[in-house]
């Protein structure tokens, strides 16, 4: 067999395709990543020989938000022996699913890592990892991936500051790495598996970032446009003008009617011929087009790369990325431009070297198409700590571009920092947030107000469409951490279709908030919707359960679980917190109510939050965990 194996899943997404050679009598087995999408009920695996389906096999899919999907690397595997396929969560809160994870799936990138809640290994298995299985890893961890390790002998070949210390875990990015002194090897895996978000990349206001069409800005910057109707709707009423009554009034007048039949089918030419330059004109304009989103973290870089390009007279057309990316569908989902039934845009062809899409245009059509993957890492970081209720910290630059317009956002604040070029330093202050905003956009603050027109829009670099597909992908915004945020037209993109394509990029951070030397403020504390009924395939009844992750230096404070900034018509039944055996309900006292000692496992706490019947529960209505000396 020579020939390829395909991967369809319609809705507007591109073939997955793979050449394999298999010879006669013998197995292989051949990794891809494929796109998919929340509402995708089923793919279709195709064996391709020369022109001919050797083998198909179709694959239904359901989407479960409350089982967590976690993956065994090979020693540890090895380690723990028989492993059970699935064990029920301790807290009452779901399943876990095992599988393994072997160093091939790491060895495609972080986009195969995807689907993983939480990876369990030894440090031999970190010991072993190439650098591509490495940075796949630490790529994951920093977009909210878990790293459970079983001990820390391995563990130096993380970040230092991701390097779990005395009190056993450590905060990376949004994700975090625990370690569990043996406890996978003896196979208690109910004892350390926790529910995960049930969004993506836990953002608090996901979504309120969606201000402009992606295809829109990249076709502005490109030169597309769409060809004007005033010039052809005049040209189709002089034509009918002229072949109606001012052909017959003049052909009447010089007796000569029976030239109408020359006369007409001339005209009609000239008319035709005069849409024809004007359509070509339309297509000779413009040049492709990028936007990319360029995430930075201590364990490696990834990009969110939108590419515009198109095909004059017709043909093929093709963008190509480095290896080990894939095509985003989710992002472009909510933008509308992958919405195609069962269409295949294209053919995604994943090699060793380089990932390539292929896609016939007609004459002058448009085609935008959204890519992600691992990328050179930068060096963008800032600093942020708590003192006297105000967030303060520094962004260093040490990048090769001057960053434009740059800014930083809490979850409910922007401030604006303006350029900071290669090498400076600048300095930035907030109001520490007392409860998150989850309805409010934040970069109009920073950058203008897209919405309200020319003229509002105050940043000649910032573009709202790729900030928005940014926030549908990554979740900008996350409790306990602030970002950062430059732009700069010097930076390549890594996946484009032309080299004279025009690249934007916005090059920003992630920074988890210092508590500092006072006691733990709300800001600094982690907080994840783990199980909520208002989710995606939520039913609006049930419980929401909560998950308060707090740095590592304020363990050992007395803490308090605040209702009072949450909104005042979102009453609870009741508020309970897991001890570790059981669901313990609290006593609000003046919407406050104490935590009890051994509900703080391992930093974390899990809440359940039960809505009154009679009032429901807003999502957003949750309470804050702080220290019990700060003032709500």
């Amino acid at each position: 067999l020579d020939g390829r194996i395909e991967v369809r899943g319609g809705n507007g997404m591109p073939v997955v395709s793979r050449d394999i050679q298999v010879p006669g009598g013998t197995t292989k087995s051949t990794l891809l990543v494929a796109p998919t999408t929340y509402e995708l009920r089923q793919v279709e695996v195709r064996v391709v020989d020369g022109d001919g389906i050797v083998a198909t096999r179709r694959i239904q899919m359901k989407a479960a938000s409350d089982v967590e999907l976690v993956g065994l690397l090979p020693q540890l595997l090895a380690r723990a022996g028989d492993v059970p396929d699935q064990v029920n969560l301790d807290s009452d809160t779901g399943r876990a699913e095992l599988v393994a994870v072997t160093t091939d799936i790491l060895a495609l990138g972080p986009l195969a890592l995807d689907g993983f809640d939480s990876i369990i290994g030894s440090g031999a298995d970190l010991a072993a990892l190439s650098d591509v299985e490495l940075s796949a890893l630490t790529v994951w961890i920093g977009e909210g991936g878990r790293l459970l390790l079983d001990d820390d002998s391995g563990s130096g070949v993380l970040p230092a500051v991701w390097q779990p210390g005395v009190e056993g875990y450590a905060i990376a990015g949004i994700g975090e790495v625990r370690l569990l002194d043996g406890a996978a090897s003896r196979g208690e895996f109910r004892s350390f598996i926790q529910p995960s978000s049930d969004q993506p990349n836990e953002s608090i206001n996901q979504g309120n970032e969606m201000r402009i069409s992606p295809q829109t800005e990249l076709a502005t910057r490109a030169g597309v446009k769409l060809p004007s109707l005033g010039p052809l709707l005049i040209g189709l009423v002089v034509y009918a003008v002229l072949i109606g009554p001012v052909a017959y009034l003049v052909l009447r007048r010089m007796r000569r009617l029976t030239l109408a039949w020359v006369v007409l089918p001339a005209l009609a030419i000239v008319t035709t011929l005069g849409v024809t330059v004007s359509g070509d004109r339309f297509r000779s304009t413009g040049s492709p087009a990028t936007a990319t989103y360029l995430e930075v973290s201590p364990g490696g870089a990834s990009a969110l790369t939108n590419v515009l390009t198109f095909s004059r007279s017709g043909g093929n057309a093709t963008i190509t990325a480095p290896a080990r990316w894939g095509v985003d569908v989710n992002a472009a989902l909510w933008f509308g431009f992958t919405d195609q039934g069962s269409t295949d845009v294209g053919t995604l062809e994943q090699d060793t070297d380089a990932t390539r899409l292929s896609a016939d245009l007609e004459p002058g059509q448009v085609i935008t198409m959204a890519f992600s993957g691992p990328t050179a890492p930068e060096s963008l970081a800032t600093t942020a700590v708590i003192r006297d209720g105000e967030i303060v910290g520094t962004v260093t630059n040490d990048t090769a571009y001057t960053l434009h317009d740059v800014a930083v956002f809490s979850t409910s604040d922007a401030v604006s920092i303006g350029v900071v070029e290669p090498g400076a330093t600048a300095e930035w202050s907030m109001k520490a947030p007392s409860h998150s905003q989850p309805f409010i956009s934040l970069s109009d603050q920073v950058w203008g107000n897209p919405d309200i027109g020319v003229g509002f829009q105050t940043s000649d670099l910032a573009e709202f469409g790729i900030w928005g597909m940014a926030d549908m992908r990554y979740g900008l915004y996350n409790e306990g951490t602030v970002r950062v945020a430059g732009w700069t037209d010097d930076r390549p993109a890594d996946a484009t279709a032309a080299r004279s394509a025009s690249d934007r990029t916005v090059v920003t951070t992630r920074q988890p908030i210092d508590p500092g030397d006072g006691p733990l403020h709300q800001a600094s504390v982690r907080t994840q919707t783990t199980r909520s009924p208002f989710g995606q395939f939520g039913n609006g009844i049930g419980d929401t359960v909560m998950r308060y992750v707090v740095p590592p230096d304020a363990l050992g404070e007395d803490m308090v679980l605040d209702m009072e900034p949450a909104s005042g018509n979102a009453p609870v039944a009741s508020l309970s917190v897991w001890t570790g055996t059981a669901w313990e309900e609290l006593e609000l006292d003046d919407e406050v109510a104490p935590v009890p000692d051994d509900a703080l496992i391992g930093g974390t706490l899990l809440v359940r939050i039960e809505a009154d019947p009679n009032f429901g529960f807003d999502p957003a209505a949750t309470p804050v965990l702080r220290a019990e000396e700060v003032a709500s």
